[in-house]
């Protein structure tokens, strides 16, 4: 069974800036970040190196889903999906997933590939560690979702001294 991090903690707190700066000196790391990027979400594919649209701002001309306050284009969600169908099997030794929110809690968002997904590498015979980001307060949430009890909880803060471990 696949190890499983959990990187959590409040909105802005660098979740994402970390794992990207952790990102850039490996080359076994495969998954999706989602940076901001003067101050509008994007979709970070690790394995390619391409950097998606993600957070509609203004007038948009291809679809959307409203999330709060936010605006995400569907093809977003969409990229992730393929990407989560076709990969559980990677050999990568790390695999990251940022973030699970309130619409993966939900069912929708990268349901239902991401809860395929995440069976799928936990049976994995090449034994990834899987990282996967959620905010402070959906953590509780996240955790029964997926039956990840035996999860490795981490923030920013120890995020280098946990993954030293694996």
């Amino acid at each position: 069974m696949a190890k499983v991090i959990i990187l959590s903690g409040p909105v802005q707190s660098g979740k994402t800036t970390t794992l990207m700066e952790w990102v850039e000196e490996r080359n076994d790391v495969v998954g999706f970040l989602c940076p901001d990027i003067n101050q509008v979400r994007h979709l970070y594919m690790i394995e390619s190196g391409s950097l998606h649209p993600f957070e509609a701002n203004g007038v948009h001309d291809e679809p959307t889903i409203q999330i709060g306050r936010f605006t995400f284009y569907t093809s977003g969600f969409k990229t992730v999906k393929s990407w989560l169908s076709k990969s559980a099997e990677s050999d990568a030794r790390w695999i990251i997933i940022d973030e699970i929110g309130k619409l993966e809690l939900a069912g929708e968002g990268f349901e239902p590939e991401l809860s395929r997904f995440i069976d799928s590498v936990r049976r994995n015979v090449y034994n990834p560690t899987l990282i996967i980001v959620v905010r402070e307060q959906l953590l509780n949430q996240v955790i029964d979702k997926y039956q990840l009890h035996d999860a490795v909880k981490s923030d920013i803060l120890n995020f280098g001294n946990v993954i030293l471990t694996y």
